[in-house]
């Protein structure tokens, strides 16, 4: 049952066909708070229902402007190297 429901929780999306916070919040939780330490039970499938689910989940790219980082990352990138013996 717990599969299920993570698999239906990933594929959730808003009106805009990302994941909403909240799932993915849900989804983290699950990894960040599993703690079998007091049972003899494995869950290493269901820990990997979730990574899986995690890789399916669509987040929309954070867009930031800022003329610095305009700047710095208009200029080309060099890297020489000297080996003295």
């Amino acid at each position: 049952m717990a599969h299920a429901e993570v698999e239906a929780a990933a594929g959730a999306t808003d009106d805009g066909g990302a994941t909403p916070t909240e799932v993915l919040e849900f989804l983290v939780s699950l990894l960040r708070y599993n703690d079998n330490a007091i049972n003899g039970w494995d869950d290493s499938d269901l820990r990997a229902t979730v990574v899986a689910a995690l890789g399916t989940t669509k987040v929309r790219p954070i867009h930031t402007h800022t003329p610095r980082a305009t700047t710095f990352l208009s200029h080309p990138f060099s890297l020489s190297c000297q080996f003295s013996p």
